[in-house]
Parts: C-alpha cells; structure tokens; sequence
C-alpha cells in the first residue's frame, strides 16, 4: 500500500469516528430531552385520585397510566379501558 493510500486512509478513519462521536452526542442529547420531558409533567391530583378510585390503582399505577398520556386523564381512561 503506498503512503498516500495510508494518510487517506487514516484521515478516512479521523472523519468516520468524528461522524460517530456526533451523532452519539446527538443521541444523548434527544435522550436527555425526553427525561426532562417526564420530569416537567405537571398532573392534577384529583385525576390521580379518580383513577385509583374508580379503576382500582394504587397511586403508583394510576400516576404511571397519567405519565404516559402526559397528563391526559381521557387518553388515560382510554387506555386503561382498551388494554
């Protein structure tokens, strides 16, 4: 292999784990971005309360299904109804 086929090749390599390690920072980032999402759900305890009342959750389980549909108590319903 001659010595400019070895520099081209090294360079190659250079710009394929520079690509990689952005598109990691990239992916961490987005990772990031949906826990922040979770943790910025506002929910309202009385949509709490009437889940575990009236389709028999505990707290833990009723906030889950409210955490899932961000906060929607229809979309909750909706689903607690169809699974």
């Amino acid at each position: 292999m001659s010595k400019q086929t070895e520099t081209a090749n090294k360079n190659l390599d250079k710009v394929t784990d520079y690509v990689e390690e952005q598109e990691l920072k990239v992916e961490n980032a987005l990772s990031n971005l949906k826990e922040e999402k979770k943790v910025l759900i506002k929910l309202n305890d009385a949509d709490v309360k009437f889940l575990e009342q009236n389709f028999d959750l505990d707290k833990i389980k009723a906030i889950e299904q409210l955490r899932l549909t961000e906060g929607d108590l229809q979309k909750a319903i909706q689903n607690l109804l169809h699974n």
